[in-house]
């Protein structure tokens, strides 16, 4: 008879070793779900990881950007401020990632997306001729990539966005 209420001890112990596991896995599987479907609400997350690698906090290269009007003087004019002309069109960038970033993508300006869809030596025709020697100017150069970079994932994101309208609009 002890040998019969050890085996029928040791089949509860083994119910309760199961129920703790059933409740363990249950809340686990409800988390994964929940996890599963917060990420399936991302769009395209893939995306927003590469902007989101990408730091557009870095110090403007005011030392290249001297350097590049000193040793091309002859084809600036007067009026051109290299400067002030690449500030500009890197915070209209910076701006729309933001935008995208807080997931107000739908905000970005018109005319910030007409700007998005050129480089800034499109937009600013009088500086064309510095395009072929920028990577002579190593920081310079450096932000230019990087914010040329944020421009086509933004494009990117835009794109794959109102593709998504278009097929929802379908169906």
């Amino acid at each position: 008879m002890g040998e019969k209420l050890k085996k029928i001890e040791l089949s509860q112990l083994v119910q309760v070793n199961h129920v703790n596991r059933n409740s363990l896995h249950a809340e686990v599987l409800h988390f994964f779900y929940k996890m599963i479907g917060e990420v399936c609400k991302e769009k395209y997350p893939n995306t927003i990881k590469q902007l989101l690698q990408l730091s557009l906090q870095n110090p403007f290269p005011y030392q290249d950007s001297s350097k590049i009007q000193q040793d091309f003087k002859k084809q600036l004019l007067e009026e051109d401020c290299l400067i002030a002309d690449l500030n500009t069109y890197w915070m209209m960038i910076a701006g729309s990632l933001s935008f995208l970033i807080r997931g107000q993508s739908r905000n970005i300006s018109p005319k910030s997306i007409a700007w998005l869809q050129m480089s800034f030596f499109e937009i600013f025709k009088q500086y064309q001729f510095l395009e072929p020697h920028i990577d002579q100017y190593p920081y310079f150069y450096k932000e230019y990539i990087h914010f040329d970079k944020a421009r086509h994932f933004i494009l990117f994101y835009l794109f794959l966005q109102s593709s998504n309208d278009v097929i929802s609009e379908e169906l």
